[in-house]
């Protein structure tokens, strides 16, 4: 009788188990589906939303052109392209976060830029959007869209474009990654690196001790699951390594009230960066808010940092 009460203790614990693998694969990594209803999808953003909204139709209002090119892998990944208000051959590529898009978090930075008279390519992230894919890979695949949508830039504008890459949260971590291609064309000449995660395994494990709360034994379940399938290897890819050999420019930003990337990860990819680099900490802006929370001094450090006038 002891037996059989313990059998189904276990039962019902590798049940919950289960269970628990499952909701992290499901809530972090497959894709969600769109939210076709702006203003519900606005509240998430909560005292910000009033200027998110306001960026959106900004945006909206200049009929960007939307673009599409296939992935390594297959799938057709979206953009939409904000032309310079005159002929130029500078160009900033957008990189949103999770679950966002390409007119969110990142607007901010793209609207300041196309103002500085910079053509502005906004991709939607695989998996986001109406990019295709099914799963979110936190940079380990998207460095590799982020550098054929350079290659797009660079045909669209020519051998001499002048190319920034900006991205915030997973777009940063993206777009630090892409640096570490050994086949990096000259022509990317800097980056905004707004409150990026150093690799999908410490941003995870991050999170698994602050925020989920649940048994490290799911994370590692997690981390099986997804690296079997082919689908994630949370130890992929890591903007340290990078870092330590790059030699492109890259202003760092950060919130001092982000709760869910730490502030440290920054300062850690700040330490180790090789190359010319700032690091600007914008006092009460939470997660991927530093531009809403101070657009001022955010652009007057981007435009310092890099010699645009």
């Amino acid at each position: 009788m002891l037996l059989k009460g313990l059998a189904i203790v276990v039962f019902i614990v590798f049940i919950l188990y289960i269970i628990s693998v499952y909701a992290l694969f499901h809530i972090g990594v497959k894709r969600q589906r769109t939210v076709k209803n702006t203003d519900l999808w606005l509240k998430t953003w909560g005292k910000s939303a009033p200027i998110i909204k306001k960026n959106i139709d900004d945006i909206m209002a200049q009929e960007p052109i939307q673009v599409h090119i296939e992935s390594f892998d297959g799938l057709e990944l979206n953009a939409y392209v904000l032309e310079a208000p005159q002929k130029s051959t500078k160009v900033f590529i957008a990189m949103h976060g999770f679950r966002n898009q390409n007119f969110a978090d990142i607007s901010g930075w793209s609207i300041m830029m196309h103002q500085q008279g910079y053509n502005v390519i906004m991709p939607d992230q695989r998996a986001h959007g109406e990019s295709e894919g099914k799963y979110t890979c936190y940079g380990t695949k998207e460095k590799y869209d982020c550098r054929q949508w350079i290659d797009f830039a660079i045909k669209r504008y020519g051998d001499d474009c002048e190319i920034i890459l900006g991205g915030v949260s997973m777009g940063c971590s993206t777009i630090l990654m892409t640096l570490g291609f050994d086949d990096l064309p000259p022509q990317i000449k800097g980056c905004i690196a707004d409150c990026g995660f150093t690799s999908p395994h410490d941003i995870f494990t991050y999170l698994f001790k602050n925020s989920i709360h649940l048994p490290l034994a799911v994370f590692n379940g997690f981390s099986w699951y997804t690296e079997r399938k082919k689908i994630l290897n949370l130890n992929a890819s890591s903007t340290i390594e990078v870092l330590k050999k790059t030699d492109i420019p890259i202003l760092f930003v950060h919130g001092t009230c982000d709760k869910l990337v730490p502030i440290e990860m920054t300062k850690i990819n700040y330490e180790v960066c090789h190359s010319r680099k700032e690091l600007l900490i914008i006092e009460g802006a939470p997660h991927a808010s530093s531009y809403i929370y101070n657009p001022e001094l955010c652009k007057q450090k981007a435009l310092s940092f890099f010699g645009i006038v």
